[in-house]
């Protein structure tokens, strides 16, 4: 794994653990497209390495949806719930 996705990992990570810890009851998370990727069908690694930091800290996905970005990229809108 990449500088940017061990950044993005502890970005998101960060920005979860504080919102568990101020008791948010759900935790909305805007996961980006990863510059490098293949394109190819298969893993998208920076993002599952994304969700697994924050199902660590204690939330879980109920929700995950995708869209486009202004460019055309997708990117993944994911809803988690106190678990």
């Amino acid at each position: 794994m990449g500088f940017l996705s061990r950044a993005k990992e502890s970005e998101i990570g960060t920005e979860a653990q504080r919102a568990y810890d101020e008791g948010q009851a759900r935790f909305a998370a805007r996961l980006n497209f990863p510059m490098t990727h293949h394109g190819l069908s298969g893993e998208i690694p920076d993002w599952s390495k994304q969700i697994e930091a924050i199902e660590r800290i204690g939330w879980c996905c109920e929700f995950f949806s995708v869209a486009q970005d202004f460019k055309g990229r997708p990117e993944a809108y994911v809803l988690f719930g106190r678990g």
